[in-house]
């Protein structure tokens, strides 16, 4: 009778947490109005250049900037929907608590991005009212 060694038994690995679907769905909505955001102040911002140029007074220093490199403040919206896009799928894919913190920084810097961007487009119209 031929002797049995006992079969080792791997044991599994640790389970992946359940990944929260409210919080994927803002995170998602998030991104996307963002994007949505973004794409229409980009879309926008030749309608304000025209509306500031017929004005004929000094611009803030910002918006002037913002007027003369609009491809570059279009370019820096972009680097941000793809980095808190990146952050997204990283979470998505790993399901860590540091993926998690580095989306949400990813999305407050985006929003701090945009929020920063419309307000040196509404600055000049802002301080035109206190003019008039």
């Amino acid at each position: 009778m031929p002797a049995t060694t006992p079969v080792p038994t791997i044991a599994p690995g640790p389970a992946r947490r359940a990944l929260p679907l409210i919080k994927l769905l803002l995170h998602s909505f998030s991104l996307l109005a963002a994007g949505g955001l973004a794409s229409a102040f980009w879309y926008s911002l030749g309608d304000f250049a025209e509306l500031f140029s017929s004005f004929g007074v000094n611009l803030p220093q910002v918006t002037r900037l913002l007027m003369e490199h609009q491809q570059l403040a279009w370019n820096i919206l972009r680097c941000a929907l793809a980095h808190q896009l990146i952050w997204l799928l990283l979470w998505v894919v790993l399901r860590e608590r540091w993926a998690h913190s580095g989306l949400m920084l990813a999305s407050l810097a985006t929003w701090l991005q945009v929020a920063a961007l419309i307000t040196a487009v509404y600055l000049p119209l802002l301080s035109l009212g206190q003019v008039v």
